[in-house]
């Protein structure tokens, strides 16, 4: 059984690379023309009028993860009826969640739309509208997390890589009608963005009704499943809203302090995490299921190997792209986009080493929320990310501190929440070895990324920034990373497997 699982956590991960790399691929692509058509100021203001809306979604973001986690734990126990009743019960909790930030964001987020944020005179109409098609964007999200969480749940990765696909087209569609349409080009790329949001969204909701007995069940609400999934969303509301007014906290700071163009340097950055944190949401999603289902049966034993092999392979692969890219980072942004945002290289370094940590964090987290309770998890994560680091954010910029500040603070606190997350994991989960996680999964792969790190050194100091030193580090990094991981990093039993694979590569 545990053969077969891990072999449909292999194909379900190769599915969300496929899905990943597509999206990369387009992701570069599309940020470098929108830029460049949009100008920096108006990239900035799209950045901040989305942000003020993702400040809202943290009422959808906790409720998606208690959709999912009950919907993979009673797949796990197998009770059809069950399984019916946890997805029509969501799907209600959903409708209302709808209602509610459509309310605040009309209320509330306008306020700070209209009278917090400084943008210019002259765009103030065009932010209107571009936050607008935003909320609508949002909402629409909210209503389809039950079907995403029921593919995850059952396990169809391969449907997002498809789908991915149509996406892919789509947006460059967007590319080339932002590049020739003669309206307002900011008013545009909203719209156009609202668009692919809603034929997406109808794609997968097509397959779920086709294909899921539970996706065509209607909308109610029953206490027995209501009310845990309320008790879980409702702690994770507090996490999630924190971690988001955090995020959009230090994202108006650094407007108030230095203006759109620190925001701008703020989207890039976050458009390069985007594409760095598919690496490790993609290895996430696929072991997701199985660690929770690994729970529903009693099997703590798997469900700690599978959190270890999810620390180490996710560490590994978020590290040797950070290495590579703050080695190269200032070759890169050149190279991809025509106009850098001031601060933007240094932005993306800090980001980037900080999320390794984070990295870690959300599968520990993962373990947590297997157990059904976050109570602990979601108040002492929550709290240090609100009351801790945007104090600590805004003091450092009171006092005169560089944008830079605002990221170190940030860096600093994701080591204390994930020694947090450990600990509330053993706590949570008696049987799971803590140490184990650390000593078979981090321990080793830190080794590796460290070894990485120092080749790297070496290569910029005899080759000049170029294309060439790119390709050189880029290559050298991979090899030196694989053989250490083979060496260092992988148990007698991944080593066969490694191997096993190999030999059926080769052979084909």
């Amino acid at each position: 059984m545990e053969a077969s699982s891990n072999s449909q956590i292999a194909k379900n991960a190769i599915f969300l690379y496929v899905r990943m790399l597509l999206s990369l691929i387009v992701s570069l692509y599309t940020s470098r023309v929108v830029l460049d058509v949009l100008g920096v100021s108006d990239y900035g203001i799209y950045s901040i009028v989305g942000g003020v809306v993702l400040m809202f979604s943290f009422l959808n973001a906790s409720m998606s993860s208690a959709t999912s986690r009950f919907m993979a734990f009673e797949i796990g126990k197998g009770e059809i009826n069950r399984i019916n009743k946890t997805f029509s019960n969501s799907l209600a909790v959903h409708l209302i969640i709808t209602l509610v930030v459509a309310v605040l964001l009309e209320t509330v987020g306008l306020w700070i739309l209209m009278d917090k944020l400084i943008i210019d005179e002259n765009r103030i109409f065009a932010a209107q509208v571009v936050y607008q098609f935003s909320v609508l964007s949002t909402l629409v999200g909210i209503t389809q997390v039950p079907y995403n969480a029921a593919i995850i749940a059952h396990e169809k990765m391969n449907v997002y890589a498809y789908v991915e696909l149509a996406n892919v087209f789509l947006k460059l569609g967007i590319v080339y009608l932002l590049s020739i349409g003669n309206f307002d080009k900011l008013i545009l790329y909203g719209f156009l963005m609202l668009t692919v949001t809603i034929f997406i969204m109808m794609i997968y909701r097509l397959y779920c009704w086709r294909h899921f007995e539970e996706c065509k069940q209607r909308p109610s609400m029953e206490k027995e499943f209501f009310k845990p999934m309320i008790s879980f969303a409702a702690w994770g509301l507090y996490g999630d809203g924190c971690y988001s007014l955090r995020q959009q906290g230090t994202n108006i700071l650094l407007n108030m302090f230095f203006g759109t163009i620190v925001n701008a340097a703020n989207g890039i950055a976050s458009t390069v995490l985007g594409v760095i944190s598919g690496f490790t949401m993609n290895i996430l999603t696929a072991f997701r299921p199985q660690i929770i289902k690994s729970y529903a049966f009693g099997n703590i034993q798997r469900m700690e190997q599978l959190i270890v092999y999810a620390v180490k392979y996710s560490l590994l692969l978020v590290g040797v792209l950070s290495i590579i890219l703050c080695y190269e980072m200032d070759y890169i942004l050149a190279l991809w986009l025509k106009d850098v945002p001031e601060y933007t290289p240094w932005i993306c370094r800090i980001i980037l080493i900080s999320f390794c940590i984070v990295t870690c964090s959300f599968v520990i987290n993962t373990g947590i929320q297997a157990s059904g309770s976050v109570k602990l998890q979601s108040f002492i994560m929550g709290s240090i990310s609100l009351f801790c680091i945007l104090p600590c954010t805004y003091v450092c910029l009171k006092l005169g501190y560089s944008p830079y500040s605002a990221y170190v603070c940030y860096g600093v606190f994701t080591i204390v929440m994930y020694v947090c997350s450990l600990v509330i994991l053993k706590r949570q989960v008696h049987e799971i070895i803590v140490l184990n996680i650390i000593k078979s999964g981090m321990i080793p792969i830190i080794s590796v990324l460290s070894i990485s790190a120092l080749l790297c050194y070496g290569v910029c100091m005899f080759l000049e920034e170029s294309f060439t030193r790119v390709i050189v580090i880029t290559l050298s990094t991979i090899i030196i990373s694989i053989l250490a991981t083979y060496t260092l990093a992988m148990s007698i039993e991944e080593k066969k497997v490694a191997r096993g694979y190999l030999k059926k590569l080769l052979w084909k």
